[in-house]
């Protein structure tokens, strides 16, 4: 009795976890055959191989019926068996059948690459999530010193926050100076001085801001928790991946970059929080307010900012504590 072709049938994400895609010796493999039947069509590729014992050996080929190669493909035929096969003589045998299977194979060495990476990750994923928990109350104490800055001293916070995105986060000074190489150009093309004057804004270096992240990332809770739910998305999905698509399951790994970049942002609003408050810069800041703006007066006293125009202060919360970094850098690796 005649034995009823096989088809291809699509393997499930638990048999993609359990199948071995990529080997380094094809002939340790059972239902082997070594010649190809005429009239025998490829089912799938079960696996792509390098010989690692090349170049002191060489791959069999059941269409060369020799030993002749280093990289090739198990095949699984349609009458039951499997065949060892050279790179390119699939494709010298079947033609465009070849590039069917070539191409599915394809497909599932991509989907078995994506799930088994979540598999890798998901344990320490969800510890990362356990470590990163531990930021919140800190987050919170940060992003409230940072609306009461915001409120108290507004235009100060503001200034602040423009010489934070500067790429070089110089404290600039502008002063109105007089323009005599402006004037003398009036004069040359009128004939006569100008009636008044002629001034420009000069920008003048003062100091370096330190602390400048505590300005500038200033939605530091919406951050965290964004990258926070990020993260938990990720888990969700990895651990049932069978119910979504390829390009969901993608989309969430990508996501994982996403959310390191927004702790990067909030680690850094919270390191800058303590380089910000220390005597030395506030000091600084205060001579640049008071440069920068004639008439202004600050005062720094144990870590404080003082407005004494109006009396406001600033100082760092007493309850802050310092986070460990080390998530993030556990992240790092596995995005």
């Amino acid at each position: 009795m005649a034995t009823k072709p096989k088809h291809f049938t699509k393997l499930t994400d638990a048999e993609l976890r359990a199948r071995q895609l990529e080997i380094d010796d094809p002939h340790d493999q059972p239902n082997l055959t070594n010649h190809i039947p005429e009239g025998v069509s490829p089912v799938r590729i079960l696996n792509v191989y390098r010989f690692s014992k090349w170049p002191a050996e060489k791959a069999y080929c059941s269409k060369c019926e020799a030993r002749r190669h280093r990289d090739g493909f198990t095949v699984e035929l349609d009458d039951g068996t499997s065949a060892i096969l050279g790179s390119k003589c699939g494709a010298d045998l079947w033609g465009e059948s070849w590039h069917d299977v070539s191409a599915q194979f394809d497909l599932e060495l991509e989907r078995a690459g994506t799930i088994k990476g979540f598999n890798r990750i998901l344990p320490e994923l969800k510890s990362i999530i356990v470590a990163f928990e531990k930021w919140r109350p800190m987050v919170r104490v940060v992003a409230k010193n940072q609306r009461q800055f915001q409120s108290t001293m507004p235009e100060t916070f503001r200034r602040l926050r423009n010489t934070a995105i500067r790429a070089d986060r110089t404290l600039i000074v502008h002063q109105r100076v007089r323009d005599f190489i402006a004037e003398g150009a009036f004069e040359r093309r009128y004939g006569k001085p100008p009636d008044d004057p002629i001034y420009t804004m000069y920008e003048r270096s003062s100091h370096q801001l330190s602390g400048g992240g505590f300005f500038e990332h200033t939605n530091i809770e919406v951050l965290f928790d964004l990258a926070l739910q990020d993260l938990e998305a990720a888990v969700a999905v990895g651990m049932n991946t069978a119910i979504h698509s390829q390009h969901k399951l993608k989309m969430h790994r990508a996501k994982l970059r996403d959310a390191l970049e927004r702790f990067e942002r909030v680690g850094s609003a919270l390191r800058a929080l303590q380089l910000f408050y220390t005597s030395d810069n506030l000091v600084r800041v205060a001579r640049w307010v008071e440069l920068d703006s004639p008439g202004e007066k600050y005062e720094v006293r144990d870590n404080m900012l003082i407005d004494l125009s109006t009396g406001l202060k600033m100082k760092p919360p007493p309850d802050f504590i310092m986070v460990d970094i080390e998530p993030v850098k556990r992240l790092r690796k596995i995005s």
